[in-house]
């Protein structure tokens, strides 16, 4: 072999040995970036946050945890919720019932109508169509009336009574010529339908 052919073997071994080198270089960079991608998160897209869990335990002062203590149940007591229905019924009831005048049409009673049950109802319509059929008295008259207090007499399942004591103011012709007086009422009550309604009241 000539040593012109042994250079060219030389040269072009050794190129091939370079581009072999060169060509593994650049397959192990590209092997290294995919891998970098897939461990990042792509662009335009947030990463997930990790939210704190809240905590089951409260600090006792001394180093230690403890779990955290649950609210206190309410007791509610049904007995009392029931009279304050009731009264929240009665009371204002009471004082239109026993409010009125000789000049309003027993606007008074027709109000409440919507609060009695259907016997009250029955004489309620009875009470206005016998007034209202008579001509209106020349002399006014009128009445107001203010609880001053009461007591629940009964409150069993649908059933129930309150006793009130009133004070009652009476005019005649002018307020000026008036007079004041006291007066017991019962008013008995009815739950229908689970509504409570006023089936009487008679003053005492």
């Amino acid at each position: 072999m000539t040593l012109r052919a042994r250079i060219i073997l030389i040269v072009g071994g050794s190129i091939l040995g370079i581009a072999l080198i060169f060509g593994i270089v650049v397959l192990v960079q590209n092997s290294q970036k995919k891998g970098q991608q897939a461990a990042t998160t792509p662009t335009g897209e947030t990463a997930p946050t990790e939210n704190a869990a809240p905590s089951l335990t409260t600090d006792t002062g001394n180093g230690s945890t403890a779990p955290a203590p649950a609210p206190a149940p309410v007791a509610v007591n049904v007995e009392d919720s029931t009279k304050t229905t009731l009264t929240a019924i009665a009371l204002p009831f009471i004082e239109r019932y026993g409010s009125y005048s000789n000049q309003n049409n027993m606007e008074n009673i027709a109000d409440l109508v919507p609060f009695m049950t259907k016997e009250m109802q029955d004489w309620a319509a009875k009470t206005i169509k016998e007034a209202q059929s008579k001509p209106l008295p020349t002399i006014y008259q009128g009445t107001t009336t203010k609880v001053v207090a009461y007591t629940v007499t009964k409150a069993s399942g649908a059933n129930a009574e309150i006793t009130a004591k009133t004070q009652r103011i009476e005019s005649t012709g002018t307020a000026a010529n008036s007079k004041t007086y006291n007066q017991d009422i019962i008013v008995t009550l009815v739950k229908e339908g689970g509504v409570w309604l006023v089936q009487a009241a008679v003053w005492q």
